[in-house]
């Protein structure tokens, strides 16, 4: 993924379309306005949600999501890439079925 801009801080590898920049009023400071998702939640290849973490300036991207609290360990998370896993924002359906889902056995992870 590419980088928006220089001096974005924790937030160079956000994708285009999460991100809106400003000027701040008055000054020729960068401004970067985000959208977070409530929750991000990683599928299985057949479609189950296996977890699910709350969006936040920790989690702004699904990558960041998956890296930092999903798979942290870069080899396991590529395997899973391989596989046909994605991390992807959660909708509210997703929200209340991954409160009320029992274990979901009978798949390789």
């Amino acid at each position: 993924m590419s980088g928006l801009g220089v001096g974005l801080g924790p937030f160079d590898q956000l994708a285009p379309e999460s991100a809106q920049h400003v000027q701040a009023p008055g000054t020729d400071v960068p401004v970067t306005i985000m959208t977070i998702p409530k929750a991000w939640v990683l599928v299985m290849p057949c479609g189950c949600i296996d977890g699910i973490v709350r969006g936040s300036v920790r989690n702004p991207t699904a990558e960041a999501a998956w890296a930092t609290t999903f798979t942290p360990n870069k080899r396991s998370r590529d395997a899973q890439d391989r596989k046909g896993w994605t991390v992807r924002a959660a909708t509210t359906e997703d929200i209340e079925r991954a409160q009320h889902a029992p274990d979901h056995e009978g798949h390789n992870s």
